[in-house]
């Protein structure tokens, strides 16, 4: 699905916009309940876990490509579940972030 087919029609707009807005609610569910249970999981686990963030200048084609490096790493580790295994919620998104200047806040 891409939110560009839906973005710019007006019956669409808002069931996209309620949708986007559930899936990134349940992205911060995920974590939030991670980091309450973060206690109880073995120092291995503790270890091998990450909540982090990291801004950069890109170009759409660049963001494309990174997304699609993304998603191949991960296709790379898809496989049947095994003894012992955790289920592993790996959580991306990449997406421009509009940066504020002093002009953007009314200052001079």
């Amino acid at each position: 699905m891409r939110a560009a087919d839906f973005v710019d029609d007006p019956q669409m707009a808002g069931p996209l916009m309620a949708f986007l807005h559930q899936h990134v609610d349940i992205r911060y569910r995920e974590q939030a309940r991670f980091v309450s249970e973060l206690p109880r999981w073995a120092d291995e686990w503790q270890d091998s876990s990450t909540l982090s963030s990291t801004r950069m200048p890109l170009t759409p084609g660049e963001s494309q490509r990174l997304i699609e490096e993304i998603e191949a790493v991960i296709e790379r580790y898809r496989r049947p579940a095994c003894p012992g295994d955790e289920t592993v919620i790996a959580q991306w998104a990449a997406f421009p972030h509009a940066t504020v200047t002093s002009e953007d806040q009314g200052e001079s």
